[in-house]
């Protein structure tokens, strides 16, 4: 992809934007060398901002995918966990920040989050196709104090809880909860993820409907269903039978009621025009089921 160059009015600096191949080894090879945390593997859309003052990089950022879920961030957005699951991507992770040794001054850092964050949501849109709305970033508490963050708007939410990505067990503990940050990247940054229509320019951002998107329902609350319906007979075999009473068609939004055994009663109602005694058709019906 074509490298673009932003200028920032933030003291001279200018910020670079690339995500080839070619700039994400030259910055996992500097990050080896001077981050504590190193190189990483970054998850989804991968963005590198480069900071350069007087053609000299003298800092770089790593945005990637954001977290799947964090509390403190969806109770502050107003996200449940069905609207995260569509609109996650419109967060962005600052995954690395790495000020360059031999660059290193005083108010450096804060300044060139300063600038990079000023030219981010554009950057990342001629690269993505949409425009980010919120960026968050952590930090460990028992070795930095954000102040960087802090001096440049982001918000302290809390903490996690101590778990760490790993490919196989998906999370594990590891005992160093990180302090979360957030930074929007619009005035209405919060309104607008909440909002039933997104922006223009945020839109190819969100999944489509359905995609990736979990349960609402809290894990008890599966194990309880799981085992009420269990307990519910097999209308395919040949033991029972599930039969609608008999209707010609049905619109969209009547309620229909009919009994599987003796102790469950199903409420359904047609997603579309259809003859509801048409049992085959499943995924033209929403059900409920009450003792």
């Amino acid at each position: 992809m074509k490298t673009d160059h932003v200028d920032s009015l933030a003291r001279g600096l200018v910020v670079r934007a690339s995500s080839s191949v070619e700039d994400r080894q030259l910055v996992a090879g500097w990050l080896e060398a001077e981050h504590f945390l190193g190189a990483l593997r970054a998850v989804g859309h991968t963005l590198i901002q480069f900071v350069q003052q007087e053609n000299q990089v003298v800092a770089v950022l790593v945005w990637a995918a954001s977290a799947y879920h964090l509390k403190d961030r969806d109770q502050w957005i107003g996200w449940d966990a069905i609207t995260c699951a569509k609109r996650r991507n419109l967060i962005t992770n600052n995954v690395r920040f790495l000020v360059r040794e031999e660059h290193r001054r005083p108010n450096l850092a804060s300044q060139s989050l300063a600038a990079a964050l000023k030219v981010l949501p554009q950057q990342w849109q001629e690269h993505f196709g949409y425009r980010p709305l919120l960026a968050e970033t952590f930090t460990d508490p028992e070795l930095h104090a954000g102040t960087c963050y802090k001096a440049s708007g982001w918000e302290a939410l809390g903490y996690t809880k101590g778990h760490s990505r790993h490919r196989c067990d998906f999370y594990i503990p590891n005992e160093r909860p990180k302090r979360l940050w957030i930074k929007p990247l619009h005035p209405r940054a919060r309104e607008w993820l909440c909002a039933p229509q997104l922006p223009l320019e945020c839109e190819s951002g969100q999944r489509p409907e359905g995609a990736g998107a979990r349960c609402a329902l809290k894990m008890k609350e599966l194990q309880s269903l799981r085992e009420a319906l269990r307990s519910i007979p097999d209308p395919r075999t040949a033991k029972g039978r599930l039969e609608f009473g008999h209707f010609e068609t049905v619109k969209p939004g009547e309620v229909l009621d009919f009994s599987l055994g003796k102790s469950f009663l199903f409420f359904c109602w047609p997603r579309k025009f259809v003859r509801c005694n048409d049992v085959r058709k499943w995924s033209h019906y929403i059900f409920r089921a009450v003792h």
